[in-house]
């Protein structure tokens, strides 16, 4: 027999389809935290299909900030809050099924539902990650950079161009801090791990911490590195963790449903997410685009 996803090996096919909590605790430990959403951005609920939340624009003005002293027993200042704009999105929803024979049902075929489940897990996280990204992508506030040079042009300093896009985050006086960037696996491996003046700038010290080893960046330029297909070949997104947006869940988290179809003798394994992200700080987040030949 196959192994189960959660450690047991004996399970039976049957009996575990025919308990639907099982099913979902199973699919949702299978997605947990393995989604850009809950990785990058924040958590928070969305209720009746939509959210309502305040998008900061900007700064207040200059004088509401003022460093002032604070006599023994007077007031405190007031500071202006953040420029903000009330929006709202609507919640959608994102997933998608797999099934599993009659005969693969019959027979406890373990292996065949460790895949089918995988399936649906891969379907959400494929998903959540597309419309994550896509929030981004769509944003007209955020700030994007335009580079005239490309990326694998000899001698060029790629990694300013990273410190320059992060630094509009850093030193934004709005307490932002960047530390999370966001690009396209094939990017990644040709205009970065694929120069060798880049590598020779990673730590080499161990399997973990080697990219031509790992093929990780580990904290290239002070940030973290997340690689998805689903950011668009040609952009890269330099962000504040945890703060540049919120994913926004209507049902509290990944749902599944089992069902049959008897004309068929198929049992189907259903998995989806009830979504909505969405980008609270645009000022928190950099576009580079232009590196791409």
């Amino acid at each position: 027999m196959g192994n189960y996803p959660a450690g047991q090996v004996n399970i039976n096919v049957a009996d575990f389809l025919k308990n639907p909590s099982r099913v979902e605790r199973v699919v949702r430990d299978l997605t947990k935290e393995k989604t850009i959403a809950d990785y990058a951005f924040g958590q928070g609920d969305a209720k009746d299909g939509a959210v309502v939340y305040d998008e900061v624009i900007g700064n207040p003005d200059e004088a509401d900030r003022d460093v002032e002293v604070i006599a023994p027993g007077a007031n405190f200042p007031e500071f202006s809050v953040l420029d903000e704009e009330q929006k709202m999105d609507k919640v959608s929803k994102y997933g998608g099924q797999s099934f599993l024979t009659a005969e693969a049902i019959r027979r406890n075929d373990v292996d065949t539902l460790n895949k089918r489940l995988q399936i649906v897990k891969n379907q959400i996280i494929k998903r959540v990650n597309k419309v994550t990204v896509n929030a981004l992508v769509n944003h007209t506030k955020i700030r994007r950079v335009a580079l005239t040079t490309t990326w694998d042009t000899v001698g060029y300093d790629v990694l300013g161009d990273i410190f320059a896009g992060k630094a509009r985050i850093d030193d934004s006086d709005m307490g932002y801090t960047a530390d999370l960037v966001l690009a396209n696996p094939d990017d990644v491996q040709r205009y970065l791990l694929g120069r060798k003046d880049i590598r020779e700038q990673l730590p080499k010290e161990s399997k973990d911490l080697n990219p031509v080893l790992s093929g990780d960046l580990g904290n290239l330029c002070g940030v973290e590195w997340i690689k998805s297909a689903t950011v668009p070949a040609g952009k890269l997104y330099i962000i504040n963790k945890g703060i540049s947006g919120s994913v926004r869940d209507e049902e509290g988290g990944v749902k599944t449903n089992v069902y049959e179809t008897p004309i068929n003798q198929r049992t189907y394994i259903q998995g989806w997410r009830s979504i909505v992200p969405i980008i609270t700080d645009p000022l928190s987040v950099v576009e580079l685009s232009g590196f791409a030949a």
